[in-house]
């Protein structure tokens, strides 16, 4: 007990020591053709840096450019779309479950549209995945304004990267004509075009069917009322969480250099206000 504590502490030490702290710029291409990443110790560096690295981190994380947004304002942008998604899946359900129409349930609700309400509050006995929907975006729904599905942040690499497992009937199939479970033959097989670029995929038991993958990687812009079934779940249950841990691991990152120099800054004697 007395070893572990004393490694807990030497690694405590170790993290608060500010000449630890590292800042590593953008990655060049050099004379050579290949990319290099410039480091400096952030104790190097002149105050007037260290300020411009904080706000730097500021923008990468709170920026909203359209095209490229801070980590927090896409996170946002996740949750929304998870949101919508589960939205549409809840009009389904009601429609084949209760016979319940789009037209019948907002004339029944509309009088409580700007009601900050939770469907829980209106529908009873809502299954546990649609009880926090918000009631004025499923009355958006039964409008057909749920709006557009974009999935420029969801890139092809990305979606490979999370791997496929094909299911018992593909695997049958691939089987019966004789297909091998290699990437070039899983993608041909979902359709993904690999001449422009150079994609692999690989199996991955955490991953997503081939049914699935093929859905979301033909997915392009779409209303969320027009995206099938199997698009909207696999994006709800797995494809824009998987976004989300990893932009929530990118805003840790971008949080701990900002923790860093305002350390430094402080040791320096020019505390972040």
């Amino acid at each position: 007990m007395l070893i572990k504590q004393r490694l807990e502490e030497a690694f405590e030490k170790k993290k608060n020591d500010v000449s630890n702290y590292i800042w590593k710029g953008p990655k060049v291409k050099n004379s050579e053709g290949k990319y290099v990443q410039e480091t400096k110790k952030l104790i190097d560096c002149t105050v007037d840096e260290l300020k411009r690295y904080y706000a730097y981190c500021e923008e990468m994380l709170n920026n909203t450019n359209s095209r490229n947004p801070g980590r927090r304002v896409l996170l946002t942008i996740i949750q929304d779309q998870i949101n919508r998604c589960n939205t549409e899946l809840f009009l389904r359900w009601m429609s084949k479950s209760l016979g319940i129409s789009k037209f019948q349930f907002f004339n029944d609700n509309k009088e409580l549209y700007k009601n900050e309400l939770n469907l829980s509050h209106v529908v009873k006995d809502c299954p546990g995945e649609f009880r926090d929907i918000p009631l004025s975006m499923a009355l958006d729904g039964c409008l057909d304004t749920l709006g557009m599905f974009n999935r420029k942040h969801l890139t092809t690499t990305f979606l490979l990267q999370i791997g496929v497992w094909p299911t018992e009937e593909e695997r049958a199939e691939f089987a019966r004509n004789n297909l091998s479970m290699d990437s070039n033959t899983i993608l041909k097989y979902i359709e993904l075009d690999n001449s422009k670029h150079i994609y692999k995929v690989r199996l991955n038991s955490k991953g997503i069917s081939l049914k699935q993958m093929k859905a979301v990687t033909s997915l392009k812009v779409k209303k969320y009322s027009e995206m099938s079934t199997v698009q909207l779940e696999t994006l709800r249950n797995k494809v824009l969480w998987s976004l989300e841990n990893k932009v929530r691991f990118h805003i840790s990152q971008w949080e701990n250099r900002m923790d860093q120099i305002a350390r430094v800054l402080a040791h320096k004697g020019f505390p972040i206000n």
